[in-house]
């Protein structure tokens, strides 16, 4: 199999690189061989830093950590209990909000089905074999995220289904609340694959296109929020026959270096982590 690299966004001045060039790999492996060291780049700039990881999103038992279980079989409809975070890690002096964070099953697809633990991962399961078609949706919830909450990146494995991952190709999306009651909903500062391998083909009404597992990188920038921010979730709704491999939130606080031309380089630099001369995109269809 053949890993590439692609943007979702245009090139920007770089600061930080990861993972340059590309590889060759018989099979996709664990979610743990692509997940990025985010916490570490976001050192440089934060006090604090937090991360809570699902590397096993499976049934089963994976390099010594535990299958996900009590979430029913095919097709998915079981509304499964919160998942707590199977690693945490803590950077700085704020190891009493470490593993806070959950994986809930906020709801299932329309037609029937949802998402579950399959022998790879959270499947999202179904009878339909159209294209695009609401999976149900999940979210990562925070209800003690750290004081003075400045940036968020959240990392997604997921593998496509007839060249869908997303439904509808929708990004994940922040929903947070302050200390003064205030809910807003926003998009990612900035988004990226950070590799997209490639998990074989399938057959288009435009012929035999290929289909991939994606790591995507999201971060948002709250430097500019002035309350509190007291929780937060981070859902997405997956297309039936995706795939979800493993999921990382890592929050930063505090920051060291508060000049915003600092953070915004290390967003900047962030948003180019796995990238690789050209990018290669190709069109996906509506």
């Amino acid at each position: 199999m053949q890993i590439s690299f692609r943007m979702l966004m245009a090139p920007v001045a770089v600061s930080v690189m990861f993972a340059a060039g590309s590889a060759t790999a018989a099979t996709y492996g664990s979610y743990a061989d692509h997940e990025v060291d985010v916490a570490s780049t976001l050192s440089a700039s934060f006090q604090n830093v937090v991360t809570n990881s699902w590397v096993n999103l499976s049934a089963f038992a994976q390099n010594g950590v535990p299958g996900l279980t009590g979430t029913g079989s095919f097709p998915g409809t079981t509304m499964w209990a919160p998942k707590a975070s199977q690693i945490d890690s803590v950077i700085g002096d704020a190891g009493g909000t470490a593993g806070g964070a959950t994986l809930t099953k906020v709801s299932n697809s329309p037609g029937g089905g949802g998402a579950y633990a399959a022998s790879s991962g959270l499947y999202f399961g179904g009878f339909s074999g159209d294209v695009n078609v609401n999976g149900g949706s999940l979210a990562v919830v925070d209800s003690s995220p750290l004081a003075g909450l400045q940036h968020i990146s959240f990392q997604v494995g997921i593998g496509e289904a007839s060249t869908y991952d997303f439904y509808n190709h929708v990004l994940p999306t922040l929903t947070y609340t302050t200390s003064l009651g205030t809910v807003s909903s926003v998009v990612a500062t900035n988004s990226s694959i950070l590799e997209a391998f490639n998990n074989g083909t399938v057959t288009m009404p435009t012929g035999e296109e290929p289909i991939y597992i994606n790591q995507y990188l999201l971060q948002w920038d709250l430097s500019n929020v002035n309350e509190q921010i007291t929780s937060f979730s981070i859902g997405f709704t997956g297309v039936q026959h995706a795939q979800v491999y493993g999921l990382t939130l890592t929050q930063a606080a505090v920051a060291a270096v508060p000049e915003p031309s600092t953070y915004a380089m290390l967003l900047s630099g962030m948003a180019m982590m796995g990238v690789v001369g050209a990018v290669r995109r190709r069109q996906r269809q509506a």
